[in-house]
């Protein structure tokens, strides 16, 4: 009875992750979309000064990217830990 208690628990806890996974999908494909243009704007520009500020562009979107990515993993696990159902 206890385990039921904690799994049904975990289901509930499991139903707010499933929001929260959503909202991480959003945010990672947010991220993924502008790293693309990024790049593209990195390929395009063409003054010294402005390729470094590119560089960072591109570089702070892979790092977001990463960053969503590696917590969404997070959310997946957390999701699944009391066997799915």
């Amino acid at each position: 009875m206890l385990e039921q208690k904690i799994c049904g628990h975990r289901r509930h806890h499991n139903r707010s992750a499933e929001m929260n996974i959503l909202e991480l999908q959003e945010a990672l494909e947010h991220a993924r979309e502008q790293l693309f243009q990024a790049e593209i704007k990195l390929d395009h520009t063409t003054d010294k000064e402005l390729i470094d500020a590119a560089i960072y562009e591109q570089k702070s979107w892979e790092e977001r990217y990463n960053f969503y990515l590696r917590k969404l993993r997070e959310a997946f696990k957390k999701a699944t830990t009391c066997g799915g159902g």
